[in-house]
C-alpha cells in the first residue's frame, strides 16, 4: 500500500485546541478536493506519532499509511492554486511560544497538481474515489518538530496561516 486515508476524525480546522500528547509536528501545504473537483490549497500542520510503537492500536493496514507516521492534520483556509506552472518562493514563519523560525522553501504548482492526479487516479483503482473534502498532504516544508509550546502558529506568507493549541495548557 502506498497511500491511505486518513481519518476525518484526525483532521482538525486552524485554531481548534487538540491533545497533542506525544506527537511532534510538521508544517506542510495541503491539497483539498473543491465541489467542483479542483483543488484548492491550504497551510497545514501535521501531526507525529508512531505507527509501529508496542502499544499502538491501529488496525494493520493503517500501519502502512504515510510512512507510518501521520497522527492528523490541522488545516489553514482552503485557496485558489496559483497558476499550475507556477514555482514559488514561500517563507515561512513558525512561531512555538516565545520561539520563531523561518525559512523559505520553494513550492512547484505543477509537481503538486501531478502528484494529486496519480493520487486520484490511484484512489479510484483501490475503490476509494476523492470527494469534496478530500484532503492530500503533500510533504513537510519544516519538521518534524517537537511540541513543547502550548500555542503554535505556521504563517505560510500569501497561502495564509494555521495554528493549534494543547489542550490542558495553562
Amino acid at each position: 500500500m502506498t497511500a491511505a486515508p486518513i481519518p476525518k476524525a484526525w483532521v482538525h480546522q486552524s485554531a481548534e485546541t487538540v491533545d497533542l500528547s506525544g506527537l511532534r509536528f510538521e508544517v506542510e501545504f495541503a491539497l483539498v478536493v473543491a465541489g467542483d473537483g479542483s483543488f484548492r490549497i491550504a497551510p497545514a500542520l501535521e501531526f507525529i506519532r508512531s505507527r509501529t510503537q508496542a502499544d499502538a492500536e491501529w488496525p494493520a493496514a493503517a500501519k502502512h499509511a504515510d510512512l507510518l507516521v501521520t497522527g492528523g492534520l490541522v488545516l489553514g483556509t482552503p485557496q485558489p492554486l496559483p497558476p499550475a506552472y507556477s514555482e514559488i518562493a514561500v517563507a515561512i514563519q513558525l512561531l512555538a511560544g516565545d520561539e520563531s523560525q523561518t525559512l523559505t522553501t520553494n513550492l512547484s504548482v505543477s509537481d503538486l497538481l501531478e502528484a494529486a492526479r496519480w493520487t486520484s487516479e490511484y484512489a479510484s483503482r483501490i475503490g476509494l474515489p476523492f470527494t469534496p473534502g478530500t484532503v492530500i498532504i503533500t510533504g513537510a516544508r519544516l519538521g518534524p518538530i517537537e511540541l513543547a509550546a502550548n500555542h503554535i502558529r505556521a504563517e505560510l506568507d500569501s497561502f495564509g496561516a494555521v495554528e493549534i493549541f494543547r489542550a490542558g495548557a495553562q
